[in-house]
């Protein structure tokens, strides 16, 4: 099979510097497991493929067993059944995969999901994604997985291949978007083709009225909304929401929030499975991400909601995925970047009145980091004060701008002023450097009176030293952190160095 070359754009891979899935027994586990699945309906994309490729499977030689979720033993399987799933990866998977790199070369849905993790997305126009990973300092880059994300409402009717061309770049557009240091209003791979989808939708409803679209459509239109107002300072976004606002109760009685139970069942089933946390697990979060938002959203605008979506339905999911993702922190922390980017992303912008609506989505994003804390961490070499202090500052979910000049090359050097974290009126929380020039401190100043803040950090109570003007954390210790002032809790986390 001759490679297909493209411009190289932004050091994501040309398709000459990608290798297939190996080893063996990964070939298999991915067809079997992406393949074979009915879900997936790779028959509309492999022609030849049979309806029912499971069938096909135990026809040849493949035992029930083999065929489950949880098989990983491709030694234990049979010869015939071993020929026939890596005959089918030949004829049938490989080739849509690399069908769908060279169609996300060409329409610009190939990029990097976290740079320093080595990862890249590609969503193919048949409705296949592709995950691609390479070592760290190696020019090969492998395909590690590819699977049909199954179309959700807002994706359109199911068994359409529009509907999983549609779920396939829903997932890349957001799983591509890593606001770490900056609002996700500036990543032009986020905000233009969403303002652009949501444009286009505006227009139809002002020339043809809501009832134009059908519930798959109405239930696109509530999420790009929803994503438009935690956007919050780009102002295309804030004319198009200010466009969309009076449709809102139209679109929420043609597609209310759907039950969140199903979405629960599959995140335990991700969390169970535990090969691939970039994979469906991911796709899960992201998914009860827009259920939330949704919800919240139209809540926020005075919609009324269906029981199976208001506070209480809410608060229950956020814990049951705090819950299953807590057993599961081997998962979770691939993820925890992703998941603090996010959270970030969703902080209101500084001065902003009154509390954070989102904040259910961040208590879920939140979650994984909480989660991943607790995972085993790789042991890294001997940081010099700055790079550990650059990597707390990048840990931190409210910290929205990082000063260029933050870091000396000599060591540490914070500038003229603090990195802001959040605040109170004239009061204000600021991430600063203790006196050894080494210790990040948490600093309030700006308070008045006998005002001293309250604290815990990981549900342990926090004693404030106060004098006229400051009150300090003795230090900046990694965990969960609350900081109460004026009848208003700040919640973030720092993660360990």
């Amino acid at each position: 099979m001759q490679p297909a070359h493209a411009p190289r754009r932004d050091g994501v891979p040309l398709r000459a510097d990608v290798d297939r899935i190996d080893p063996e027994s990964q070939r298999f586990y991915k067809v079997r497991k992406h393949l074979l699945n009915p879900i997936e309906r790779w028959h509309l994309v492999c022609p030849g493929l049979p309806p029912a490729p499971r069938d096909e499977a135990l026809r040849a030689g493949c035992s029930p067993r083999c065929l489950q979720e949880g098989f990983y033993q491709f030694e234990l399987a049979s010869e015939g059944c071993r020929r026939h799933v890596l005959g089918a990866h030949d004829l049938h998977f490989e080739p849509a995969y690399w069908r769908a790199f060279d169609s996300a070369v060409k329409s610009d849905y190939l990029a990097f999901a976290f740079k320093k993790n080595h990862k890249a997305l590609a969503a193919g126009d048949e409705g296949v994604f592709v995950v691609l990973s390479r070592a760290r300092g190696s020019s090969r880059w492998r395909v590690m997985t590819a699977y049909r994300p199954a179309p959700r409402r807002q994706d359109g009717p199911p068994g359409k291949n529009s509907s999983f061309l549609n779920a396939a770049r829903r997932k890349w557009l957001r799983k591509t978007t890593q606001p770490a240091k900056a609002r996700m209003s500036v990543s032009p791979t986020w905000s233009d083709p969403l303002a652009e989808e949501l444009g286009a939708f505006l227009d139809r409803l002002e020339h043809e009225s809501v009832e134009a679209l059908d519930v798959h459509d109405a239930a696109r239109v509530l999420a790009l909304m929803a994503r438009a107002e935690q956007l919050g300072s780009s102002s295309s976004l804030e004319a198009l929401l200010r466009r969309g606002l009076p449709h809102i109760s139209g679109l929420a009685a043609l597609a209310p929030p759907e039950e969140v139970k199903p979405l629960l069942m599959e995140l335990d089933a991700a969390c169970q499975e535990g090969d691939d946390p970039h994979g469906l697990l991911h796709d899960v979060l992201l998914d009860l991400d827009d259920w939330l938002s949704v919800a919240v959203f139209l809540e926020h605008h005075g919609v009324p909601l269906p029981a199976a979506a208001n506070a209480t339905a809410r608060n229950h999911a956020v814990q049951f995925a705090a819950t299953h993702l807590a057993r599961s922190p081997e998962l979770a922390a691939p993820l925890a970047d992703w998941a603090l980017a996010r959270a970030g992303s969703l902080e209101p912008e500084p001065g902003a009145s009154g509390g954070n609506p989102y904040a259910q989505v961040i208590a879920l994003w939140q979650a994984v980091v909480r989660a991943s804390s607790t995972a085993h961490s790789a042991l890294r070499p001997t940081e010099s004060p700055g790079t550990r202090l650059r990597r707390i500052l990048d840990a931190i979910s409210l910290a929205q701008v990082i000063p260029q000049a933050a870091f000396a090359s000599s060591g540490i050097d914070l500038g003229p002023k603090p990195v802001e974290l959040h605040r109170w009126g004239n009061a204000v929380l600021e991430l600063t450097i203790g006196s050894d020039l080494q210790s990040p401190m948490l600093q309030v100043s700006g308070t008045q009176g006998g005002e001293t803040p309250e604290g815990t950090r990981d549900g342990a109570p926090l004693v404030f030293t106060r004098d006229e003007f400051q009150a300090w954390l003795a230090e900046a210790r990694p965990g969960q952190h609350h900081i109460s002032l004026r009848g208003e809790t700040v919640e973030f986390t720092l993660t360990a160095p």
